[in-house]
């Protein structure tokens, strides 16, 4: 018996020697009280030692796991737990609890920084290159970055899985974003000028026709043309941004739609043109070209 506590249970019974005669004493004060806990785990489900747990609400307490990860805390009322860890982020960020609980849990992962650098197509160092990065865990946006006079970039505090997705207005990158999973240099980007376009030129029974002439003229003052050439299976692709007419030439085929102006401001992919024989005065008539 203690004055002013209550023990839980209130007795036991007794018949010979023992070592477990045990009870839970708490002041006639905290009978509305109740016990919470939980585990605080990596990414890979180690223990977590040091994170420190801050309780607030009708209850004000701090606490922290021990080696096995583990806390616990005698609560009252509604409360909120928010741990934190010099050098973690921690998942949930916060947690409520309003009663008995034993599954409070958190995931600790280790934050890191990385760097790496953008180059342009002749190899040399890209400024003004924003690098945005977003978790894979989660809708968290970790902010950006803008490369240096030489290229170079830095980024810290990120965790867990990150997208790192280069921009720049008019160009294009390979890779198209980088994985990243944990600290140090990560793969280099290459930066080009406009964007990936490609497509098919195909006959009226879906087959590739090859050696289709694209010529591209821009629409700017400058009238820069760029040409490429269809592939054994009809494929063609370029780099362009911006508006540009294109027209398509072929010694045995006209194509469709007519020449036309695309409006380029990213990636673009599937376009195609059909091909039509073209037919040939020869004869009593007009007939195919035989050379097809």
């Amino acid at each position: 018996m203690l004055s002013g506590h209550v023990f839980d249970p209130a007795a036991k019974t007794v018949s010979e020697a023992a070592d477990d005669v045990n009870f839970n004493i708490s002041s006639l004060g905290d009978k509305d009280s109740y016990w919470a806990s939980g585990t605080v785990l990596d990414e890979a489900g180690n223990p977590v030692s040091g994170v420190v747990l801050v309780f607030s609400g009708d209850t004000s307490y701090i606490t922290t796991t021990d080696q096995d990860g583990r806390w616990e805390a005698k609560l009252k009322g509604t409360v909120s737990i928010m741990p934190t860890k010099n050098g973690y982020h921690l998942e949930p960020e916060i947690r409520q609890v309003a009663g008995e609980a034993e599954d409070i849990d958190f995931t600790a992962y280790k934050q890191y920084q990385v760097y790496g650098r953008v180059f342009d197509s002749e190899g040399k160092g890209k400024s003004g290159v924003e690098i945005s990065f977003v978790s894979e865990h989660k809708d968290f946006d970790f902010g950006s970055v803008i490369t240096d006079g030489d290229g170079f970039w830095i980024k810290e505090g990120l965790w867990g899985a990150v997208q790192a997705i280069p921009v720049l207005e008019d160009h294009s990158f390979e890779p198209e974003s980088l994985r990243i999973t944990g600290p140090g240099a990560v793969e280099k980007l290459t930066v080009y000028y406009g964007y990936v376009v490609s497509g098919k030129a195909v006959d009226e029974d879906g087959m590739g026709i090859a050696n289709v002439v694209f010529s591209f003229t821009s629409e700017t003052d400058a009238g820069e043309t760029v040409t490429v050439k269809t592939d054994a299976d009809g494929n063609w692709w370029s780099r362009l941004a911006g508006s540009w007419r294109v027209e398509l030439e072929h010694g045995d085929y006209r194509f469709e739609p007519e020449p036309e102006v695309l409006n380029i401001s990213g990636k673009t992919t599937d376009i195609e043109y059909l091909g039509i024989t073209k037919f040939f005065a020869g004869g009593t008539g007009m007939a195919a070209n035989p050379y097809r």
